[in-house]
């Protein structure tokens, strides 16, 4: 693997296919109140959460094209932020950026998808493969999982202390740790038996 692949962004490795000037202007987003934000770390379930949460705030209608989901669902990372600002869109905004990079405000409801790590690496080898120039001639797991583990890959590092949380059927939260944040979205009955 080519740690030349990704630069730092503000303290952000992002791979170079992420416009910087995107980048940049991600991590400078004022979610509006009431905002969803879609939250991963690559390879962790954001196109699936991402899906999840447009079909359940289309009650499952989906979008007309991709060129519509990209609207109203918008990745910030590469798109930036003028999609998120887009005063049609009703969906949630995805991103891998970190916290630092992206920190939370209390009037937008955020929704982090983690994933064991082990896992994680090895999805990720996988699909960096495909992005890795033929010129690169050491593509082992082992040469990954270095770049990895420094967190010289896309969206820096996974490695970190997530807080534990407990929910019951009451929908109350027992926080132990550091801030954590969770979605409620109310349905009814009978389109929760559609789900």
């Amino acid at each position: 693997m080519d740690p030349g692949i990704c630069r730092d962004i503000d303290g952000v490795w992002m791979h170079k296919f992420f416009p910087e000037e995107n980048v940049r202007s991600a991590m400078k987003y004022k979610p509006r109140d009431g905002d969803i934000i879609v939250v991963t770390y690559p390879k962790c379930g954001t196109t699936w959460t991402q899906y999840i949460v447009y079909n359940i705030l289309t009650r499952g209608n989906p979008p007309a094209d991709v060129g519509e989901y990209s609207l109203m669902s918008p990745f910030i990372d590469m798109t930036g932020a003028n999609a998120a600002e887009n005063p049609s869109r009703f969906a949630a905004v995805m991103t891998h950026l970190p916290l630092h990079a992206f920190p939370p405000v209390d009037h937008a409801k955020y929704i982090y998808v983690a994933r064991n790590p082990y896992d994680c690496a090895v999805s990720f080898y996988h699909f960096i493969l495909g992005l890795t120039p033929k010129s690169v001639t050491d593509v082992s797991f082992g040469r990954f999982l270095d770049l990895f583990l420094s967190g010289k890959v896309i969206a820096s590092s996974c490695l970190f202390v997530f807080s534990c949380v407990e929910i019951s059927t009451s929908e109350t939260i027992e926080h132990k740790g550091e801030a954590t944040s969770f979605v409620y979205i109310t349905v009814s009955e009978d389109y929760q038996e559609q789900l």
